[in-house]
């Protein structure tokens, strides 16, 4: 399974090169969340897409897990989009705002299907997410993510862009 979303995420990859998007990257990263039931989930990821006049659209890959053996561990794969605030006289951070929409795959054999997945974030290195997925019922988690995004093309990137 794993094998397969890298070889996603490499497609994407070759497109953005050969499109000669502004500036394709790849974001390594870490989501710690907690859902309603007060359940301690672990989301490592990585991103790959493109930046471009303030606008990034990318496919994310990651592996959802739990101590709690009722939240059961999954695959998932997201399609996110999202913005850079504009930067102002009077407001010196700017900040990533988005979402995405996908699916999950389970880990194990043994648990449910396929499932549905939305999220929503903001922030910059650091991020704030709700995530929404529909099992075999509603599960929404709250939480965050730390991020790493790599330019693969030029230095400029967010808001230490020129």
């Amino acid at each position: 399974m794993m094998k397969r979303m890298l070889l996603v995420l490499g497609t994407v990859f070759l497109f953005c090169q050969s499109a000669k998007c502004q500036i394709p990257y790849i974001s390594p990263g870490l989501g710690f969340s907690w859902d309603f039931n007060g359940h301690f989930i672990l989301s490592p990821k990585v991103s790959v897409g493109i930046f471009e006049n303030g606008i990034f659209y990318n496919i994310t890959i990651g592996r959802s897990s739990s101590s709690d053996e009722k939240i059961y561990p999954h695959y998932y794969v997201e399609v996110q989009s999202g913005k850079l605030t504009e930067p102002s006289d009077h407001k010196k951070t700017q900040l990533f705002f988005g979402g995405g929409i996908g699916f999950t795959l389970p880990i194990n054999k043994n648990d449910s299907g396929v499932s549905f997945r939305v999220s929503a974030f903001t922030g910059y290195l650091l991020f704030l997410n709700v995530t929404v997925i529909h099992m075999e019922k509603i599960q929404t988690e709250l939480g965050g993510q730390v991020v790493l995004p790599i330019p693969l093309k030029g230095i400029e990137f967010g808001p230490f862009g020129g």
